[in-house]
């Protein structure tokens, strides 16, 4: 009885989570200083949570980091997260220097039927962003940022769109998209090399810090992979309500695991807006007047 009576405490709690008022246009978005700041989603450690399904998943953020050329960020740069849960296994969001050059990359940790080695699947910009958005030392306004996976194919989406990101100082920004081969069924793996992933984590790793700069708003993870329709539709969407079931050809609002929108603006809280995962500001990280709502 116990088991059932916590079971319908949580229905609940999510039920009243999916209700809860949600404010758009974003007023406030998270501000992140490459640190040490990070936003830890509680109770997200554990195998079987929702914010780590097996068979497909999909994370999308919008990002505006300080200066999307990193050379001068610091010297010792070679990754920032976005957002993940990534360590020997997981899957994420983030940033990689390869020389002179900055890259956006999403990797999912796969495991197979044995014929096999587990690994990982990264799709990257093909070019990088330094060279194409804004100019290196421009901040520039919000982009979103979405990886997807199936159960075969990792994909990165740049503004809805895994080809040509069209525009005077963007052209030419392509996607790839990294596929496993077909003789291996995969999963996604959390516990490679013997590590188990932990948390869930915004703004840097729980395992690994590689802390971003700039502002993050409207972090969310679905148990799906999103179509490509469905993308296209939620580029022009607004209000930008992930929970939303009226968006016409949107369908995966059902499969929603988290969804984190940064409006608090104060305190050291951003709730999921759908399930108990709730998004502690950690180590100094706080809220920022620019969204994307206002393309600041």
């Amino acid at each position: 009885m116990l088991g059932l009576a916590a079971n319908i405490q949580s229905q609940a709690q999510a039920s009243a989570a999916v209700s809860a008022a949600y404010q758009y246009p974003a007023n406030t978005s998270g501000d992140f200083d490459g640190v040490n700041d990070i936003v830890i989603c509680q109770n997200s450690a554990p195998a079987g949570h929702v914010l780590k399904p097996t068979g497909a998943v999909s994370l999308s953020a919008h990002i505006r980091p300080h200066a999307w050329d990193y050379q001068g960020y610091s010297s010792s740069f070679s990754k920032a997260y976005i957002a993940g849960n990534i360590v020997t296994g997981g899957y994420a969001l983030y940033l990689e220097q390869d020389g002179t050059d900055t890259y956006i990359k999403w990797s999912v940790g796969v495991a197979d039927d044995g014929t096999g080695s587990p690994g990982y699947l990264t799709a990257t910009s093909t070019e990088p962003i330094n060279d194409n958005l804004d100019g290196p030392t421009s901040t520039g306004p919000f982009r979103w940022v979405l990886g997807t996976f199936d159960g075969n194919t990792a994909t990165l989406w740049f503004e809805g769109r895994t080809t040509v990101y069209g525009g005077t100082t963007e052209a030419g920004f392509r996607i790839g998209a990294a596929n496993y081969p077909g003789s291996y069924p995969t999963t996604i793996d959390y516990t490679q090399q013997g590590t188990q992933v932990t948390e869930f984590a915004i703004g840097g790793s729980v395992q690994h810090g590689d802390y971003i700069r700039g502002n993050i708003d409207d972090v969310a993870v679905w148990s799906s992979c999103l179509a490509e329709s469905e993308i296209d539709v939620l580029r022009g969407v607004d209000p930008f309500d992930l929970r939303r079931t009226d968006i016409p050809g949107y369908n995966s609002a059902s499969s929603l695991a988290g969804f984190w929108s940064f409006d608090e603006g104060q305190g050291l809280q951003t709730a999921d807006l759908v399930g108990s995962a709730t998004g502690i500001l950690t180590n100094g990280a706080t809220w920022s007047a620019n969204n994307p709502a206002d393309g600041s």
